[in-house]
């Protein structure tokens, strides 16, 4: 039995170096020009890896990162119920609820929900003379499940179904985000790879648009500078997104008695309005609860503001 258990481990554990090996090949399968459907897809919930960047394929110690990119699944232990709030460009709001489970050391399973509220959108009539107003909003549901054929490395998945309306046009579909993590604890260092919104193209009045589908490579290092007292972390993702330019997106993190934590980070992203820059803070509250903070300015059009709060169940 125990030898069984040990080649199910070493499959499993192939698979998911595979996983690892092979989505670099796929990426030279995206490119071309064009737009993309349902861009909320690409929404960051956790306000760490907004401040750091949103760098988040390999980012530790943001709970809501595994939304984004599953196979940071690998640090979430016992359970734990996060909520997170944004304050967007012109009255968007973003809401997030999320929670996980580890049911043991190898399998960790996980739920999540954004709902996008936006202010009403004035209606018109072939004249030009206002009727009543549209309301317009968007959500995204989706499942995860991670797994760890041995302690270094996670492999993850996250389903998702998402729906836009708009009065009375409405559309949606499903999609997965596909991870993995590989860390390496003897130089503090993690390598994350994902695949962000694989599927279908959407289709609306005879309309195709493709999903915003994304490869992120990210790296990243943690380091105890002064025990118990002072703490340095830094995360970078290289970013491929469909029918964009690669940019880099990096973040710092400077954590002090392990309570209060300082960050800051920036994206090369070209289409990105604004100084590129983000930052942000955190504390811890005891063990069991956190509570983090993001800005991020975007020029003439004000700034984003998001808060996230988590609980430790365990």
């Amino acid at each position: 039995m125990e030898h069984t258990s040990n080649t199910t481990r070493r499959f499993l554990f192939a698979a998911g170096l595979l996983l690892f090996s092979a989505v670099p090949s796929m990426v030279l399968a995206i490119d071309g020009p064009g737009c993309t459907g349902a861009n909320y897809l690409t929404y960051t919930a956790g306000s760490k890896s907004v401040a750091m960047g949103e760098a988040v394929a390999a980012l530790q110690g943001d709970h809501f990162t595994w939304l984004s990119s599953p196979g940071a699944l690998h640090y979430m232990k016992g359970s734990g119920v996060g909520i997170s709030h944004a304050e967007w460009l012109v009255d968007t709001r973003f809401n997030t609820l999320s929670y996980y489970k580890r049911t043991n050391d190898m399998y960790i399973f996980s739920a999540g929900v954004t709902y996008t509220y936006r202010p009403e959108i004035q209606g018109y009539d072939i004249y030009g003379i206002e009727t009543k107003g549209l309301q317009s909003y968007n959500y995204v549901a989706q499942a995860g499940f991670g797994i760890t054929p041995v302690k270094s490395f996670t492999a993850g998945v996250n389903l998702k179904y998402f729906r836009e309306k708009l009065d009375s046009w409405a559309e949606g579909g499903a999609c997965l985000d596909l991870g993995a993590l590989l860390v390496i604890e003897s130089r503090n260092i993690a390598l994350g790879v994902v695949m962000q919104n694989l599927g279908p193209d959407l289709e609306s009045d005879s309309m195709k648009e493709p999903l915003p589908l994304t490869i992120r490579f990210g790296a990243s290092h943690n380091l105890e500078i002064v025990k118990d007292k002072l703490k340095y972390a830094m995360a970078f993702d290289i970013v491929d997104p469909k029918y964009e330019d690669i940019y880099l997106s990096a973040g710092v993190e400077l954590e002090m008695y392990n309570i209060l934590s300082i960050r800051g980070g920036y994206l090369s992203q070209e289409s990105k309005v604004g100084n590129n820059m983000t930052m942000g803070c955190g504390i811890r509250i005891q063990e069991n609860l956190s509570i983090d903070y993001a800005w991020a300015p975007y020029g003439d059009l004000d700034s984003i503001h998001k808060v996230s709060v988590f609980w430790s169940l365990e």
